[in-house]
């Protein structure tokens, strides 16, 4: 919305990243949560919020940043560059 619509959030930091499917996938991949979370429960969604905004607190990053290109990542199968 900020590139597109010109919206100036107050906080961006708690703008939460969306746990979809793909999200989850990611953060198993990279260590930040359990392979248990892809129960996809609610309870399972919450914590990778929550895990997503402690390690990026204090970065240049918010949460809601490193969403597309998780989601990309995953729905592009998990492609290693070397």
């Amino acid at each position: 919305m900020e590139s597109y619509c010109n919206v100036v959030w107050g906080d961006r930091a708690e703008i939460s990243i969306a746990p979809d499917t793909h999200i989850l996938q990611s953060s198993v991949r990279l260590g930040i949560a359990p392979v248990s979370v892809l129960d996809g429960s609610a309870k399972s969604r919450e914590l990778v919020a929550l895990q997503w905004k402690e390690l990026l607190e204090g970065s240049q990053f918010a949460p809601i940043d490193i969403h597309t290109p998780l989601w990309l990542w995953s729905r592009g199968g998990f492609i290693e560059i070397e």
